[in-house]
């Protein structure tokens, strides 16, 4: 009786066992379906980018539009390039140190301090012989690696100018020249507003420092002051030169565009963390110049067409693929799946994951697939791709497009975080589930999953996430680079929130965490 007892039980085990494995075999080829072109996705952010080009206003008089150009210039300022920046570093007198002078001996080298610690170098050329006060330029620097401001084109033009009888003082840009190490590059500007201080802001004092020697240079007419550079120099030339009334002359030589322009030029515009700062675009272009609602700018959408795309049933497990089409003209797409004999209304997960649905079918650190996992807990699923993953992941420069939509006052956090959860309200009408859950894998997914059940606590009872982080410190220890993740660097996010106080804030969801990611060990 034992031995046929153990026989059964035998038996019952194995077939649970081959039941596991044939779901995963079922369901990997159903998720790996692609749902939507990524064409689609690129020309849908591209459509929702042209809806906010801001229009150049056409004033009535002179009047007007000097009272006007004073307003837009004191916004920009205030509200975005010195957002979150103390006071006393914005106004503070330039600090320029001399050492030593040019191998000419008609110029100097210098080093200033952009903001308390941190120093760049600068190159100051000077006409043979200076009587009264004589005009200046500010020559600003591009993209242009280790060689920075001792670029052999650069000092031909800056000793042309000082033969011409004026000043020159050649700055070496943040990045470039002796500042050309892997933490000075543009994107860690990303973390800055990551901690609620505008990135942008530190690029506008690097070169504004330069503003505030000529202006106080004894040797220099403060009347007749211009700026010129070369691409990033050209970006740096219009941004100064539109927002400082010093500025006489301004010669900016390529380096920006403006919103359209950008737009028409995708995939071959350079993906320049300044060229798009947060907030900048709001309200203003180039052509004009140019706490958790607040920070990740939520707005909420809904389920505007649904499109099915294909359905399978084998083998007990049925499958419907969709398309969904969002009220701000983006979309998102998922496959819903179930086991035959499980009801409508069973309890339901919205899986997402940092690289698409479809990982979501394949076994990840030694566990059954997340699908898999929950069908056989007698649940039904919805595999989803959000904007920006998987099929709805553009064809082209993702970052930029984030880095377009930061600047006209979109989060790509908050798009994220109402897709979810308009999806989570699209399933509770089609399916009457008797509670909803959210799980997902990766540091982008656990913040749109904590995001969404912080800003609608009562929408998911559940919220599961593998492969997360323990703090938004992580983004700046490890460093995470900004391409790799460019919906978490929101302006102020971490200077108002952590993992800690998203979780305490979607209660009365249950937050279950597994797997932290690890910071590397020092030195390696």
């Amino acid at each position: 009786m034992k031995s046929q007892t153990l026989l059964v039980l035998s038996i019952l085990l194995s077939v649970t066992t081959l039941k596991a494995q044939a779901d995963s075999k079922i369901i990997e080829p159903i998720l790996t379906q692609q749902l939507q072109a990524r064409q689609l996705a690129t020309f849908q952010l591209q459509q929702l980018l042209r809806s906010k080009v801001p229009t150049l206003a056409f004033p009535a008089s002179a009047e007007q539009w000097t009272a006007e150009a004073q307003r837009i210039c004191r916004r920009v300022l205030d509200n975005v390039v010195f957002h979150g920046w103390p006071q006393e570093w914005v106004d503070s007198a330039p600090r320029f140190e001399d050492l030593g002078s040019l191998p000419s001996g008609k110029g100097w080298k210098l080093r200033y301090e952009i903001v308390p610690g941190f120093y760049a170098a600068a190159l100051l050329y000077e006409p043979e012989t200076l009587q009264g006060r004589l005009p200046a330029v500010l020559d600003v620097m591009g993209h242009f690696g280790e060689q920075g401001n001792k670029v052999g084109f650069e000092q031909k033009m800056c000793i042309n100018q000082a033969l011409k009888g004026m000043i020159a003082l050649n700055l070496d840009w943040i990045g470039m020249g002796e500042l050309h190490t892997k933490f000075n590059e543009h994107w860690f500007a990303s973390q800055l507003d990551l901690v609620g201080m505008n990135g942008v802001g530190l690029l506008y004092l690097a070169m504004r420092r330069g503003l505030d020697y000529l202006a106080a240079n004894p040797d220099v007419d403060p009347n007749r002051i211009g700026v010129t550079g070369l691409s990033g120099g050209g970006w740096q030339t219009i941004t100064l030169s539109s927002l400082d009334p010093r500025v006489l002359v301004s010669i900016p030589v390529a380096g920006y565009v403006n919103l359209q322009g950008r737009l028409e030029r995708i995939p071959d515009e350079p993906e320049d963390l300044e060229q798009n700062p947060t907030d900048l675009l709001v309200g203003q272009d180039y052509s004009t110049l140019t706490a958790l609602r607040a920070v990740v700018r939520y707005h909420p959408v809904s389920v505007s067409h649904i499109s099915r795309v294909g359905n399978t049933h084998h083998n007990q497990v049925e499958s419907i693929s969709y398309t969904f089409e969002m009220s701000n003209g983006l979309s998102a797409t998922g496959v819903w799946l179930k086991e035959v004999q499980i009801e409508d209304h069973a309890p339901s997960t919205i899986v997402i994951k940092d690289k698409g649905r479809k990982g979501a079918a394949t076994e990840v650190w030694g566990r059954d697939p997340e699908v898999a996992h929950r069908m056989e807990r007698g649940e039904q699923v919805l595999a989803a791709d959000l904007v920006g993953t998987g099929d709805v992941a553009p064809d082209k420069p993702f970052p930029l497009f984030v880095e377009m939509l930061n600047a006209t006052g979109e989060r790509l956090l908050g798009m994220e975080a109402a897709q979810l959860i308009s999806l989570a309200r699209w399933a509770q009408t089609t399916w009457g589930p008797q509670q909803i859950r959210v799980e997902g894998t990766g540091i982008p997914s656990q913040m749109i999953a904590l995001v969404a059940s912080a800003l609608e606590p009562t929408l998911f009872f559940q919220v599961e996430v593998h492969g997360g982080m323990q703090s938004l410190s992580y983004l700046l220890e490890k460093p995470v680079e900004y391409e790799d993740a460019p919906d978490l660097f929101c302006l102020d996010l971490y200077k108002y929130f952590d993992i800690d106080r998203l979780v305490a804030l979607a209660k009365p969801a249950e937050v279950i965490q597994h797997g932290f990611v690890a910071l590397p060990a020092v030195g390696k």
